[in-house]
């Protein structure tokens, strides 16, 4: 029997890495395979995953005002702008539209720290006028 023969999936490639270490040879075999068992974790994961959600006409404009605030909000602090809030944060805020920090509170990622740094901006944001809403 071969030492490939026991390695599952098909091969995908092989490399050979032949050096010397403290006197002795060495073989070092690089061995790519793809997998008999169907999908990866990441790959099932990745396919569990909810479908982006579209913003309707109205919901799009308090997301760009979202997304503004927190990229200033990020500079400012001198963090990455996902630190502040995530994208999916700031889609479920333009669709949700809470108007207190309760409501805040409400959406997935924001806690009681995120309600208390960022809260009152948030919610400052959210009530500017779009001139599409009136």
């Amino acid at each position: 029997m071969t030492p490939l023969a026991g390695i599952p999936g098909e091969i995908i490639s092989l490399t050979e890495h032949f050096f010397t270490l403290e006197g002795l040879p060495h073989l070092l075999l690089v061995v790519q395979r793809r997998s008999q068992q169907g999908p990866s974790v990441r790959a099932q994961r990745r396919a569990s995953k909810p479908a982006k959600k579209v913003l309707s006409d109205l919901e799009q404009p308090r997301f760009e005002r979202l997304r503004a605030w927190r990229n200033g909000r990020a500079v400012a602090d001198g963090v990455p702008p996902y630190v502040v809030l995530s994208n999916r944060m700031l889609t479920d805020l333009a669709i949700g539209e809470p108007d207190t920090i309760a409501g805040l509170r409400g959406v997935r990622g924001v806690g009681e720290r995120k309600a208390a740094l960022y809260g009152a901006e948030i919610l400052a944001v959210l009530s500017e006028v779009d001139p599409l809403e009136s």
